[in-house]
């Protein structure tokens, strides 16, 4: 996990960035009736956007009411689309994240912070050295 307010910046948008494009990508396949070479550019036309209202909206109201966000349907099928929307997503969602994007970025910050870790000890062994000479 994060340690530090960098590491916990970096983890959210790589986070955010895997989640938004596994997704997106999984729901272009679904409209497109299977999955194409062509719908993995897809996700990244909109990714800088989205990533920014998963970001905000996971930081200010949880993720539980971010998905009411992206929907607009009319108030008499709201719960529906709602419960449609999980049933198809929440299992893509829940093996993304524990088989790809939890782990790889979890990789990316776990070095981030061994590579911060060696860098503070080369700082404070040179300043050491300097103060001994």
């Amino acid at each position: 996990m994060p340690r530090t307010r960098t590491q916990r910046v970096v983890f959210s948008i790589l986070m955010a960035f895997a989640m938004v494009y596994g997704m997106e990508l999984y729901n272009q396949a679904l409209l497109a009736g299977g999955l194409r070479t062509e719908l993995f550019v897809a996700p990244l036309a909109d990714i800088v956007p989205l990533m920014a209202a998963v970001i905000a909206l996971e930081s200010l109201v949880g993720g539980r009411v971010a998905t009411l966000a992206f929907k607009r349907p009319l108030a008499g099928e709201l719960v529906a689309t709602w419960l449609q929307t999980v049933a198809l997503n929440f299992p893509m969602a829940l093996l993304w994240q524990l088989f790809v994007a939890g782990p790889a970025v979890h990789a990316v910050v776990r070095a981030m912070g061994v590579t911060e870790s060696l860098l503070r000890r080369s700082i404070k062994a040179g300043r050491a050295t300097t103060c001994q000479s």
